[in-house]
């Protein structure tokens, strides 16, 4: 018997399992409403029962897109229009939403603030990266030398620490934050591989990122991102950041004395790397807990501390700059302003 998880793995192969999940619980609940799946048949109905249900905008649209999507899956194409042009209005009423949040931020900017008087969570959790990198940095400076050849299963894992920590926290030390080469993104470090040479076409796996060293001669290292949050990507499309000087270092260091552990065009940040040759991919939530075990507060707060912090700097740059930024981190300008700046209050 062809299911409704069936049918959607259909159309969209690649489905994500949360999507999956959120799509079928769609699914569920008008069936359990209207009393039958003929409800694809009356999408106006739907559409006025989740105006009632969910008064949350972006919740609606999601379902909104489910129900288009079922609606394919049982051939009712009328009904499927229907839901993508409401999903549509909502897209362009957020859309019309933000724009005016960014219009009124820019006006706007943050004032200056005093750190030495800033009670801030997010000023402080800026501090606190900076902190506990440096003594990470430090308790790896104590047993770490180029010249030293073997290192102990304990001291490999401590300069792992570091370089996953360096990822996310390098440019907290840079002297223009506005102009950070490597602010920190969000979990796309996990699909980290290594690849010295040229990059050819058929070898750059679209659902890879890599550390890339063009020319084994050059001592010159970049990021190319294939792989991150969908959405950002369907805007800034493949990226590629060269690397500031104190990241630089510590992945030099790291494939210094990794680099024989990755298996062939392996992951870098592999799960099991001291016990095994299989290589284990780690998944959001393993990653999210592995970043927060090193740093005390989650890959967010990260996010938010850095972009506070910046937009606290006594002069705002043009707008282009603050693009540049918000591309690197891989999101828009509109969500920096609106989701990841914070004002930090004055006492």
């Amino acid at each position: 018997m062809t299911t409704v998880i069936d049918l959607i793995k259909k159309l969209r192969p690649n489905i994500k399992d949360k999507t999956l999940k959120n799509y079928v619980s769609s699914y569920n609940v008008c069936f359990k409403y209207f009393k039958d799946s003929d409800y694809l048949t009356k999408p106006k109905d739907v559409i006025k029962f989740y105006k009632e249900r969910y008064p949350k905008i972006t919740t609606r649209k999601t379902n909104l897109h489910a129900q288009a999507l079922l609606s394919r899956a049982y051939n009712h194409l009328g009904s499927e229009k229907i839901f993508l042009k409401e999903a549509k209005k909502i897209e362009d009423s957020l859309k019309k939403e933000k724009e005016k949040l960014l219009e009124e931020a820019m006006k706007n900017p943050p004032e200056p603030i005093d750190n030495s008087v800033a009670s801030s969570k997010e000023i402080l959790n800026f501090d606190l990266v900076k902190q506990l990198f440096s003594e990470q940095e430090q308790l790896v400076n104590k047993f770490y030398n180029d010249k030293k050849k073997t290192f102990t299963i304990k001291e490999l894992k401590e300069i792992s620490k570091l370089a996953i920590m360096a990822l996310n926290a390098s440019s907290f030390f840079e002297a223009d934050l506005y102009k950070a080469k490597n602010p920190p993104r969000r979990l796309e470090y996990r699909f980290l591989k290594f690849h010295e040479g040229r990059l050819l076409k058929k070898n750059n796996n679209p659902d890879t990122n890599y550390l890339h060293k063009p020319n084994k001669k050059l001592n010159i290292y970049k990021f190319i991102f294939n792989k991150y949050k969908a959405k950002a990507f369907s805007s800034h499309g493949v990226q590629k950041l060269t690397i500031n000087s104190k990241l630089y270092k510590i992945l030099k260091m790291y494939l210094r004395t990794h680099n024989k552990l990755f298996i062939e065009n392996g992951l870098m940040f592999a799960q099991n790397m001291y016990n095994t040759n299989e290589q284990k991919l780690y998944d959001d939530s393993q990653w999210s807990k592995k970043i927060k075990s090193y740093f005390t507060i989650s890959q967010n707060d990260i996010r938010k501390a850095f972009i506070t912090k910046t937009y606290s700097q006594p002069t705002l740059p043009p707008t282009i700059v603050l693009k540049a930024l918000a591309k690197k981190m891989g999101h828009s300008l509109n969500t920096a302003l609106s989701e990841y700046r914070k004002t930090p209050k004055i006492i």
